[in-house]
C-alpha cells in the first residue's frame, strides 16, 4: 500500500523547509495568495464563518457557564474560542457605541437651563470679585504683622490668573452647553481607555483574594478580562433596551442588572472550587475594594478630562 507524502515547501518569510501548512519557525501560513479570485473568496467564508463559530462559542460558555470559559482557557483549550482580549474589544466597541446613542438621546439642554447656568456663572464671577476687593485690606494688614515662609506671595494665584481660570471654566460650561453631545462622546473615549487600564487592577485585587487557589497573575488576568466583557454585553443589551423602547409602562430590564453580581459571585465558584459560604465573603471583599478603586479613578479621570479639554 503506497503512501502519499507532503509536498516539502520553503517558507517565503524565513526560508526554513518543512511539511504541512504552517512554518515551524515563524509560523506564517503557506496559502498562496496569487490565486483566482474565486478561491480567495472561499477561503475568505470560511475564515468568516470560522470567526462566527468562535464567536458563539465564546459567548455561550461565558453567559451559561461564568467560569468554564477562564477555565478551559488556562488549561489549553484556546483554539474553539476568540482571544479573550479581541473578544473584549469587540464587546466593549459595542457597548460604548450604545451607550453614547443612549446618552446622546437622552441627554438635551433647553435654552432656559442654559440661560440659568450662565446667569449663575456671572453671579459666580462678581461675588468672586467683590470678595476678594474686601479681602485685599485684611490681606495687607495681616502682611504687615506676620512674617510669611514662602515670600512676599499672599496668594496662591493672581487676580489675572483667577480671572483666566474663572474665564477658562465658564468658556468650557458654554461649550459644553452648546453641544453636549461632542464632549459627552469625548469624556467616553477617556473613559472607555481607562477602563482597559483598570483591567489589571482587577486582576491584582483578584489574586490578592485568590493567590493561594491560583498562585499566577495570568489566571486572574484571563478571568478579568472575560468578567468585563460579560459586563459590558449585559449593560449594551440593557441601554438598547432603554434606548429602542424609551416609553414602556415597566422597566423589566432592571432585572438584567441582577445579572452582574450574581454571574460574577458564580465564576468566582466555579473558577476557585471554593465553598459557597467562602466564595461569598471573597466577593464581598473583592467588590468592595474594586468599587472604592473604580470610583477614585473615575473621578480622576474626570479631573484629567476637565484639564485636557478646557484648562
Amino acid at each position: 500500500m503506497e503512501t502519499t507524502e507532503e509536498k516539502r515547501v520553503d517558507c517565503k518569510n524565513c526560508k526554513t523547509t518543512f511539511e504541512g501548512k504552517f512554518c515551524p519557525n515563524c509560523g506564517q501560513s503557506v496559502f498562496e495568495y496569487q490565486r483566482p479570485f474565486r478561491f480567495l473568496l472561499a477561503d475568505f467564508t470560511g475564515n468568516l464563518f470560522a470567526f462566527d463559530t468562535r464567536f458563539w462559542k465564546s459567548l455561550k460558555a461565558l453567559t451559561i457557564k461564568p467560569g468554564r470559559l477562564t477555565k478551559d482557557f488556562i488549561q489549553g483549550k484556546r483554539a474553539r474560542y476568540m482571544p479573550p482580549f479581541r473578544f473584549y474589544i469587540f464587546v466593549s466597541f459595542l457597548f460604548f457605541f450604545i451607550f453614547s446613542r443612549f446618552l446622546g438621546h437622552e441627554v438635551s439642554v433647553s435654552d432656559e437651563n442654559k440661560q440659568d447656568v450662565y446667569k449663575v456663572l456671572d453671579e459666580a464671577k462678581k461675588s468672586t470679585v467683590t470678595r476678594d476687593a474686601t479681602e485685599l485690606d485684611t490681606i495687607k494688614t495681616t502682611e504687615n504683622t506676620f512674617n510669611f515662609e514662602f515670600g512676599n506671595d499672599t496668594s496662591e494665584l493672581s487676580e489675572e490668573e483667577k480671572d483666566e481660570k474663572l474665564s477658562k471654566v465658564k468658556d468650557g460650561v458654554v461649550k459644553v452647553m452648546e453641544n453636549p453631545k461632542i464632549y459627552m462622546n469625548s469624556f467616553l473615549k477617556f473613559l472607555s481607555w481607562a477602563l482597559f487600564l483598570l483591567m489589571p487592577v482587577y486582576a491584582g485585587i483578584l489574586w490578592i483574594f485568590n493567590r493561594k487557589t491560583a498562585p499566577y497573575y495570568y489566571s486572574h488576568l484571563i478571568l478579568a478580562v472575560n468578567q468585563h466583557s460579560f459586563w459590558f454585553l449585559i449593560l449594551s443589551l440593557y441601554f438598547s433596551i432603554q434606548y429602542f423602547l424609551p416609553n414602556k409602562t415597566s422597566d423589566p430590564e432592571f432585572f438584567l442588572l441582577l445579572l452582574l453580581p450574581i454571574h460574577t459571585f458564580l465564576g468566582f465558584k466555579q473558577l476557585f472550587e471554593r465553598s459557597w459560604l467562602r466564595t461569598l465573603s471573597k466577593s464581598i471583599g473583592i467588590f468592595l475594594m474594586y468599587g472604592f478603586v473604580l470610583t477614585i479613578s473615575i473621578g480622576v479621570i474626570f479631573a484629567i478630562w476637565i484639564q485636557f479639554e478646557f484648562l
